[in-house]
């Protein structure tokens, strides 16, 4: 997502824009990080992190591409993955926390994030700090991921 204020960023300050762009940081490593220039072969980062996000309370959200997965599934070629890789990770998430995340698509988290904060700063004012936000069952059918 665009930073508009990526001068004054802060690594544990989430924040919206006088623009209105919800900036939300990505806590589980990039899939061309992890399978292109780490070579890892298994999930198993994934799901570590994974398990410890939730465990923490925080917020998983992944950057992953089309660009890099061999979507046929067979014939890999240079700078790819197998897509059963992220498969396995989808499959992970909806067999161990069933019932209990939200599975949003960013404009929905940002429409949920602007309800909540309420005015957005102007222009030069820096970060508007977001109160603690939960997810609750009339958004997604699943429990609230705040308790």
């Amino acid at each position: 997502m665009p930073r508009p204020f990526a001068n004054q960023e802060s690594q544990f300050t989430r924040h919206v824009s006088a623009k209105g762009y919800v900036e939300l940081p990505y806590t589980l490593p990039q899939d061309f990080t992890l399978f292109l220039l780490l070579c890892e072969k298994t999930t198993d980062i994934w799901r570590r992190k994974l398990d410890w996000i939730a465990e923490h309370g925080g917020m998983a959200l992944i950057d992953t591409h089309p660009d890099y997965m061999a979507l046929d599934g067979s014939s890999q070629k240079t700078g790819e993955y197998p897509i059963e890789l992220y498969k396995e990770l989808l499959d992970y998430i909806r067999s161990r926390y069933s019932g209990e995340y939200w599975p949003a698509l960013p404009r929905q988290v940002a429409a949920h994030l602007l309800e909540k904060c309420g005015p957005i700063p102007e222009p030069g004012t820096g970060f508007h700090s977001l109160p603690s936000l939960g997810v609750d069952e009339s958004m997604s059918g699943a429990k609230s991921l705040t308790g």
